[in-house]
């Protein structure tokens, strides 16, 4: 009974602090406007003029990889 108390305390505390390893942070000011993580969507207007609605399907390097659907 011990070693299944045991058992099940190991498995349940290695689910808890698992976290998002990457992440973007929008900041302004040194406040915190948004943060972006792999599987979120997002949306801007580029500097062309051109808005693009995506999903983030990778960050990696400071750079973010979009899948844009029509």
């Amino acid at each position: 009974m011990k070693r299944l108390l045991l058992l099940l305390f190991i498995l349940v505390s290695g689910k808890l602090f698992a976290q998002a390893s990457d992440f973007i942070l929008l900041q302004k000011h040194n406040q915190t406007v948004a943060s972006f993580y792999k599987g979120n969507d997002i949306s801007f207007i580029t500097t062309s003029g051109a808005a693009i609605d995506a999903q983030i399907t990778a960050i990696r390097n400071d750079s973010i990889f979009l899948s844009q659907y029509i």
